[in-house]
């Protein structure tokens, strides 16, 4: 029988080689551990610094959205409260007088009219005029006993037709007695 001895691997508490050997190593492990902390943190912050930039992009587009939308919605609301006025005007009879003579040049019977040149058409005058002045005094002050309703306008043509036919059964009876 040999007697096969291992090896003395027993390491001793004062071996110094052994202890730099293992600070080397726990140093070393220390290390890489730190790096990969770094590593991974500057990663993270990178990735937030990115999401941060993007959504400051998109806050400041959101914004110059809103602020075009607003000021969209400001001239709206002031076409629609210029639209009011016109279709206020429209249902009032000496508008649609002076708009019918001017746009179309009609006269009353016996009427003589110059024709001027204008740079605009009186439409577009009284729209113009409408959105210079203040608005919401002018819906104020609107008289709805001055203006035509959808639905009066049969019975004014009604109205208008007995009306002509009076005039026309006068001209008869004046022109017959003297036949």
């Amino acid at each position: 029988m040999t007697n096969t001895r291992k090896p003395n691997t027993r390491i001793r508490k004062d071996d110094k080689n052994f202890r730099r050997d293992v600070s080397k190593a726990k140093m070393q492990y220390r290390k890489k551990r730190a790096s990969w902390f770094l590593l991974i943190s500057t990663l993270v912050l990178v990735f937030l610094l990115v999401q941060i930039y993007f959504s400051y992009k998109e806050k400041k587009e959101l914004e110059t959205q809103i602020a075009s939308q607003q000021e969209q919605k400001l001239k709206l609301e002031n076409e629609s409260k210029a639209n009011e006025l016109v279709i206020s005007k429209l249902r009032d009879p000496y508008f649609i007088t002076d708009l019918v003579r001017q746009e179309y040049s009609m006269s009353y019977s016996g009427e003589v009219i110059f024709n001027l040149p204008l740079k605009e058409n009186y439409m577009q005058n009284a729209v113009n005029s409408i959105m210079t002045e203040n608005m919401d005094e002018q819906l104020a002050s609107v008289d709805p006993k001055k203006q035509i309703i959808d639905e009066n306008i049969e019975s004014l043509i009604k109205l208008n037709e007995t009306e002509k036919k009076q005039i026309e059964q006068t001209e008869q009876a004046t022109t017959s007695p003297n036949q």
